[in-house]
C-alpha cells in the first residue's frame, strides 16, 4: 500500500472542506484539459430493468426519507493489465491522482475514495479483450473482495471492437460480492482531470445513461435528469433541447452523458438519493469500511508538517 502524505491529505482536505460547506475553488480550465470521452460500452438497461431500479430507490426513500450525512468510504483494488512487451503497464502515480480527480467530483455527495491496493497481471489476451464475458474470467481470479472493494481494472480498450474509453455493469446488476462488480477503463485514460472514471463509478454506483431510451420513458428513472436523445449526447450547448416533447434542456453538464470534460461537473440531486439507494441496497459493504487518514511520521524534532500547512493555507 502506498499513500502520498501530500496527496492523502489533500483528499482528505476536500472532504473536510466539503463537510464544512466551504469553496475549493479548484481551477476547471487545468482539471478539464485532458481528452474528452468517445464512448463508453456500459450495457444499455431495459426499461423493465430501469424501473425495477427505480422500485428499489423508491423502497429505499420510503424507508430513509432523505440521504444519510454518514460519509461513504470506498477502498479501491486497481488491476493493471498489460502486455508483454509493456504497453499498458501505467505507473501508480496515474492510478493516484485518477482517484483524487474521483474524490474532488464525488466529495459534495459525501463519497470518497482510496486506493488501497495495486496489482500488475501480463497477459496479452486479457489485455486486448477486456470486455464483457471475455474478461470474466481475468476478473474471476484477480478481484479482491468486491463486497468491501471496488475493483477497478486498465486495459487495451481502444482495440477494434471494443472502442472504448470505459464500461462499467451497474451496481443493481450483480449480487454485492459478485467478482462483476467492478469499473473498467482504457489505460490510455487513466489520469487526473479525466472524466471516464466518474462516469464508470456512476454506472457502478446504480446509474444509467441520461439518454437512454432516447426520448422515451422511463428513461433512466431518475426525475431531474430531463430526457435526451443518444444522437446530441456530445453537445456542450446548454439551450439544447434534444427531446422537445418533454420538459427541461438537455442536462449537458451530468457526468452520465458523453459531452466533454469540459462540460461535465455534477451529479443531480436525485442521482444523489439513487447512488444511496443503490449503495445501501447492493454495496453494503462500502458502508462498513473506515476511513484510511494518512500516517503522521515524526523525524527527530521535526514533525514533518509542512505538507499540511500548504494543503490548509486557504482556510
Amino acid at each position: 500500500m502506498r499513500f502520498s502524505l501530500l496527496k492523502s491529505l489533500l483528499s482528505f482536505s476536500i472532504s473536510l472542506l466539503y463537510a464544512q460547506g466551504i469553496e475549493t475553488n479548484l481551477d476547471k480550465e487545468y482539471l478539464f484539459s485532458s481528452p474528452a470521452i468517445t464512448e463508453c460500452k456500459t450495457p444499455p438497461s431495459s426499461p423493465e430493468e430501469i424501473r425495477a431500479s427505480r422500485n428499489i430507490v423508491d423502497s429505499w426513500i420510503a424507508q430513509n426519507r432523505d440521504r444519510p450525512d454518514e460519509p461513504v468510504y470506498i477502498r479501491v483494488a486497481f488491476h493493471v493489465i498489460h502486455a508483454s512487451n509493456g504497453t499498458g503497464n501505467i505507473s501508480d502515480e496515474s492510478i493516484y491522482e485518477q482517484f483524487d480527480w474521483l474524490n474532488i467530483a464525488f466529495a459534495p455527495h459525501n463519497i470518497f475514495f482510496s486506493v488501497d491496493t495495486i496489482n500488475r497481471t501480463e497477459n496479452d489476451d486479457w489485455f486486448n479483450s477486456w470486455y464483457g464475458q471475455d474478461a470474466w474470467p481475468g476478473m474471476q481470479e484477480l478481484a479482491i473482495d468486491p463486497y468491501h472493494y471496488l475493483n477497478a481494472y486498465s486495459a487495451n480498450l481502444w482495440i477494434d471492437g471494443i472502442d472504448a474509453n470505459g464500461w462499467a455493469y451497474l451496481g443493481q446488476a450483480y449480487p454485492p460480492a459478485n467478482y462483476r462488480q467492478s469499473i473498467n477503463l482504457a489505460y490510455q485514460i487513466v489520469q487526473y482531470g479525466h472524466d471516464t472514471a466518474v462516469h464508470e463509478v456512476g454506472h457502478h454506483l446504480g446509474l444509467d445513461h441520461t439518454f437512454e431510451g432516447d426520448c422515451s420513458n422511463p428513461n433512466d428513472g431518475i426525475d431531474d435528469t430531463p430526457q435526451m436523445h443518444s444522437d446530441s449526447n456530445q453537445s456542450c450547448n446548454e439551450n439544447q433541447d434534444s427531446c422537445p416533447n418533454d420538459p427541461g434542456n438537455d442536462p449537458v453538464h451530468n457526468y452520465m452523458n458523453y459531452s466533454d470534460n469540459s462540460c461535465r461537473d455534477e451529479f443531480t440531486p436525485g442521482q444523489d438519493v439513487f447512488m444511496s439507494a443503490i449503495i445501501d441496497n447492493n454495496h453494503p459493504g462500502y458502508l462498513e469500511n473506515v476511513p484510511n487518514y494518512p500516517t503522521l511520521y515524526v523525524n527527530e524534532l521535526s514533525y514533518q508538517m509542512i505538507q499540511m500547512e500548504m494543503v490548509f493555507s486557504s482556510w
